[in-house]
């Protein structure tokens, strides 16, 4: 595993070989993350793949295919898809900032999620609009008991 920054939260990418005559739908590249941290990271990041991307129709986050979460510390490990393959990363938005067209495509995405949301009859709790930090509150704020059937 490769730790990261805050040294509680740590990554490890693999490929998945399959049987001859898989689908190439199914995903060959994934990633474990660990969030060990506690104080809630794990309960937020859980939320947002667990209940507010599965409630989308096109979700604009990498497919989550397990979540393991202890409710009690916040701890949380995902099976998540690895889209360093086929997606850019950043290294180092200072030194190498994103073009026009890749800036406007990040706006696009977080319109998408916002209008989705925006004043959705499921929604249970004014947390769920209200600034708390960023894309992860909110989605802290939409656990699955906040969001209304």
């Amino acid at each position: 595993m490769l730790p990261t920054d805050p040294p509680s939260e740590a990554f490890m990418s693999f490929e998945v070989v399959c049987s001859p005559g898989t689908p190439e739908t199914v995903p060959r590249h994934l990633i474990l993350k660990a969030n060990t941290k506690g104080g809630g990271y794990g309960l937020r990041e859980s939320a947002l793949y667990g209940d507010i991307a599965p409630a989308m129709s096109a979700p604009t986050v990498p497919r989550c295919f397990h979540i393991d979460l202890d409710p009690e510390t916040g701890n949380a490990f995902l099976l998540l898809e690895d889209l360093s393959y086929t997606h850019y990363i950043p290294t180092d938005v200072l030194e190498n900032p994103l073009t026009q067209s890749q800036f406007e495509a990040v706006v696009d995405e977080l319109l998408k999620l916002h209008a989705h949301w925006w004043e959705h009859p499921r929604i249970g709790r004014a947390e769920f609009v209200e600034p708390i930090g960023d894309i992860v509150g909110m989605a802290l704020a939409a656990s699955s008991e906040a969001i209304q059937e």
